[in-house]
């Protein structure tokens, strides 16, 4: 990755940020008016071609601002985004309906269902979860039960009006094996890891980006894992701590029904 100036960083972040708060291509007048010190809308529009240039940017339609590419959104993954953590009063209010309800292996269905529903909540994309066999700690992937929910909320999104965009993602939900066996191998402790469209080579997701995590399953050697699916656009700062809480909020709730 080419090495950016402090204003070619600051612009491409903040184009980053714009296009995932709005979905619009940014202008250099919009980037300019954000600028902590003062810029032309001259300057940042030379910057933005050079960006552009170089793989970061691309303009979605001519005479029209632009939007990041692949590149630009891992640089702002990188070096821009700002996590916010999962607030302690939600940490401790969804630990205490997890771990108050779910005291068995024999609520693994039933948790998982739950489970998946709120990370999708939480994250407002596809929230998915896999988990071993509770009985036999299988770890064939024809033995881990994957609870994917939340389509509902990629469905408002004006992207997914285009059944193009969508069709690929559902397909990839239904056929579960091939988006198993991805998860499974991506997932790498409880520290969240995001991919963004082509970089994790999933055909049908191109269009998507996948934030995802591992989970201890309360047996030494076994493990599960969590995953949010969303447009490119997702507000990373959002669910990225999110990933990493409920992940830890996996853990500690498995342990304590296979104790």
């Amino acid at each position: 990755m080419l090495s950016l100036s402090a204003r070619q960083s600051f612009i491409l972040n903040r184009v980053v940020d714009t296009f995932i708060e709005t979905g619009h291509p940014v202008s250099s007048r919009t980037v300019a008016c954000a600028s902590p010190s003062p810029v032309s809308s001259a300057t940042v529009r030379h910057e933005m071609g050079a960006l552009e240039e170089t793989g970061y940017l691309v303009q979605a339609h001519h005479s029209s601002g632009r939007i990041p590419t692949d590149r630009g959104y891992r640089h702002y993954l990188d070096c821009g985004v700002e996590s916010y953590e999962m607030g302690e009063a939600r940490t401790r209010e969804l630990s205490a309906r997890f771990s108050g309800r779910f005291k068995s292996l024999d609520d693994t269905v039933l948790f998982a269902q739950e489970f998946s529903e709120v990370l999708s909540k939480l994250s407002e994309q596809l929230g998915v979860l896999l988990v071993p066999d509770a009985v036999s700690f299988d770890l064939d992937d024809r033995h881990v039960q994957m609870t994917a929910q939340g389509l509902q909320y990629l469905l408002e999104k004006p992207e997914c009006q285009d059944s193009a965009t969508l069709k690929p993602l559902v397909r990839a939900v239904e056929e579960k094996e091939t988006l198993k066996r991805w998860i499974r191998g991506h997932a790498e402790g409880d520290c969240p890891r995001a991919f963004v469209g082509q970089e994790h080579a999933f055909e049908d997701l191109e269009d998507y980006s996948i934030v995802t995590a591992r989970f201890d399953a309360g047996v030494p050697g076994v493990s599960g894992a969590i995953a949010v699916i969303g447009l490119k656009r997702m507000s990373y700062n959002k669910v990225i701590p999110i990933v990493s809480g409920m992940a830890r909020l996996m853990s500690t709730t498995f342990q304590g029904m296979y104790k």
